[in-house]
């Protein structure tokens, strides 16, 4: 069974590599020990970066916007669905994950879910006339159709996201 091992100094034939199992190997007893060592720490120095190419490619379900980012979503053809939040704001951590599931169920791009941070985006808060968290607007073509206030059931967004389809 191989045993995991930390490097111990400078790495050169005849050094000693520390194995978790209190005895040492000298590098040249057991040369691939050390490569391994190297590959394992990369794999986990870069799953911990979130560098990984799946990572990249995959798109958010749910989109964290700004003013700009706004104002672009408003000339879709589709329904938006956002979400003003506050991160201190509990129902809003509540209402977190269901809007995940909500942006990730959707798979046919019939519509889009965004949120804002309102703490970030006062001005944007004051333009939309949001005064409480959580606050779920539906906008389609430009134009406020549905709004919500409160922690909601995802049924109930659903349907209110459906109804504008």
């Amino acid at each position: 069974m191989m045993m995991p091992v930390s490097y111990v100094g400078n790495l050169s034939a005849g050094h000693r590599l520390r194995g978790s199992d209190s005895r040492s190997r000298q590098v040249t007893d057991y040369p691939m020990i050390f490569t391994q060592y190297c590959m394992i720490n990369t794999v986990y120095l870069i799953l911990n970066k979130g560098v990984i190419m799946q990572d990249v490619e995959k798109k958010d379900a749910v989109r964290e916007i700004d003013k700009k980012g706004f104002d672009k979503l408003m000339n879709e053809k589709k329904p938006v669905l956002v979400d003003f939040f506050a991160t201190w704001c509990g129902p809003c951590q509540m209402m977190a994950p269901i809007l995940e599931e909500i942006g990730e169920e959707e798979k046919e791009d019939r519509f889009i879910v965004a949120k804002v941070d309102g703490d970030k985006e006062p001005e944007l808060l004051a333009e939309q006339k949001v005064m409480s968290f959580p606050t779920f607007v539906i906008y389609k073509d430009g134009k406020e159709v549905e709004r919500v206030m409160g922690a909601q059931a995802k049924e109930s967004l659903m349907e209110k996201v459906e109804a504008q389809l």
